[in-house]
């Protein structure tokens, strides 16, 4: 719990330190940020967002990363924003072998928007994420950016990408969905905690699409009463096995349902309602921050 608690915290932080000599698309991107004269007075010369550990641990083929530009100007087509009050940081690209699809990688391309702060420096606003799979020929010589996200998918002030799911969420008897955790982190007097959520994504239509966002695991460390040699005690609150989906036989409009659960017995069963999975049950886990 301490070790979770403690990398949540430190994700959850804002970010304008001097960036790390980080590999591929974060080193990347933080020498392109970083050299770009369109940059703001209130910007830190030297910031980064590239501050997750994935971002070194990246299963990336070497074919995705001697053509990151490309890859990325595929998943995020638009310009990032450069304006008087705001501005976005590309984080980097990160990929991961999805094996429901031949050669295919999901991927994330990551960016933060950032604002003045009131101290004259910098803060995060939100966070964005570029969502899509990458297909490596077999000879590795060339790639291709098929279905994407219409849109980043944002994600709000102090919420973070925190890594892959890439389990089996089983559709129907011939689709997969594909599962991204995100993670909000809480600050608070003498302790915080982390809220993490699914968010369940298919291929339809040649498009990614957002069809479940759910709250799996939810944690917090809460200070209690002083003791006498000055220390504060601290309690653990929640648990970090929280909740688990389960894909039932059942189907609702032709996709199976989902079912969400806790160890302590209580569920939620989630039906798809023809554009995403819903429920009208009490959901089982509850946040504690």
């Amino acid at each position: 719990m301490l070790r979770r608690l403690t990398k949540s915290l430190a994700l959850g932080c804002l970010i304008l330190a001097i960036a790390l000599p980080l590999c591929g698309a974060t080193k990347a991107a933080a020498q392109q940020n970083n050299a770009d004269a369109s940059r703001p007075a209130w910007l830190p010369k030297f910031v980064t967002c590239s501050d997750s550990p994935m971002y070194v641990q990246s299963n990336m083929s070497a074919a995705i990363m001697n053509r990151q530009r490309e890859v990325i100007g595929k998943l995020h087509p638009t310009p990032l924003i450069v304006a008087p009050k705001e501005y976005e940081l590309a984080c980097g690209l990160l990929v991961k072998p999805w094996k429901y699809s031949p050669n295919g990688f999901i991927a994330v391309f990551e960016t933060a928007v950032l604002h003045p702060s009131g101290a004259g420096g910098a803060e995060e606003e939100y966070r964005t994420i570029s969502v899509g799979l990458v297909t490596v020929a077999p000879d590795e010589n060339s790639v291709s950016v098929g279905p994407r996200a219409a849109q980043p998918y944002r994600l709000e002030k102090d919420i973070r990408f925190d890594r892959f799911d890439l389990a089996a969420y089983q559709l129907t008897e011939t689709e997969t969905a594909f599962g991204l955790r995100t993670v909000k982190n809480v600050m608070y007097a003498g302790g915080g905690g982390a809220d993490e959520y699914l968010e369940l994504f298919r291929i339809s239509d040649g498009v990614v699409v957002p069809i479940l966002s759910t709250l799996m695991i939810s944690t917090a460390l809460e200070a209690g009463e002083w003791r006498k040699d000055g220390t504060r005690e601290h309690h653990d609150v929640g648990s970090g096995k929280g909740a688990f989906i389960r894909v039932l036989k059942v189907k609702s409009n032709g996709f199976f349902d989902f079912e969400k659960y806790v160890s302590a017995g209580k569920h939620a069963i989630f039906h798809w309602n023809g554009k995403a999975y819903a429920t009208s049950d009490p959901d089982p886990l509850k946040s504690v921050n």
